[in-house]
């Protein structure tokens, strides 16, 4: 449906015909969508209804927008907790009784009693969303800075080897030499470590000339030093 140019939040515009002022409102307002070959009209796209500007209408278009403004608190506070808890390592197990004790000491913020966070979600949320945007930032510290690779093999009697990937270098930002974890590899043989240490390099497209060296046991007996 469509609907003409309207303000939830501020008075009508004298002159609604001005195409800079529609502009000016589609960039203020994301939920509105231009229409093709009408350059007066936008459409909503969050409740695509038709709306006007009158005394009916007016109160449900406050109250949509107080409710995109809640959510977007409501995922910003989930994420923050499961930040800060996988950066204290604190087991998943725990997370289940974290969101109903945090409710019952504030139970009167709309954004405590709206959280809801178990160690299902607190998982997918550490390993898609806090694992994946620390990655890719520091693979962007690491393609302007040299550094070292630090490497160990797991020792547990399991059947799947893993081989932990740490990154030594200067971080510009941080005015300071750091040490981060940067990926958790499997091994399964002797001899793919080669290409398990060139698929990283490939996804973090890194330049050779970046990397100074391997440091740790696996160096000497698999001399993997450069890719």
């Amino acid at each position: 449906m469509t609907i003409r140019v309207i303000n939830c939040r501020s008075p009508m515009p004298k002159n609604l015909k001005s195409p800079s002022k529609k502009q000016a409102w589609e960039s203020q307002y994301k939920w509105l969508k231009p229409i093709a070959g009408n350059s007066f009209a936008a459409t909503c796209t969050t409740c695509c209804d038709a709306l006007a500007k009158t005394t009916k209408t007016q109160p449900k278009i406050i109250d949509l927008v107080k409710e995109t403004v809640l959510e977007k608190k409501i995922k910003r506070a989930e994420v923050l907790v499961c930040a800060f808890l996988a950066e204290h390592n604190v087991p998943f197990l725990a997370w289940d009784h974290l969101i109903p004790i945090l409710q019952k000491c504030f139970s009167d913020s709309a954004i405590a009693k709206s959280m809801s966070v178990a160690r299902t979600k607190a998982t997918g949320i550490v390993k898609n969303f806090i694992a994946r945007n620390e990655f890719e930032n520091l693979v962007q510290d690491l393609k302007t800075s040299k550094f070292s690779l630090l490497v160990d093999e797991s020792t547990d009697v399991g059947t799947t080897k893993n081989m932990a990937v740490c990154v030594r270098y200067y971080s510009e930002e941080e005015k300071s030499i750091n040490t981060k974890f940067l990926t958790l590899l499997q091994v399964f043989s002797k001899n793919n470590h080669q290409e398990t240490f060139k698929e990283v390099s490939v996804n973090m497209v890194l330049a050779k000339q970046q990397r100074l060296h391997v440091i740790n046991d696996t160096e000497r007996v698999y001399n993997i030093i450069y890719i």
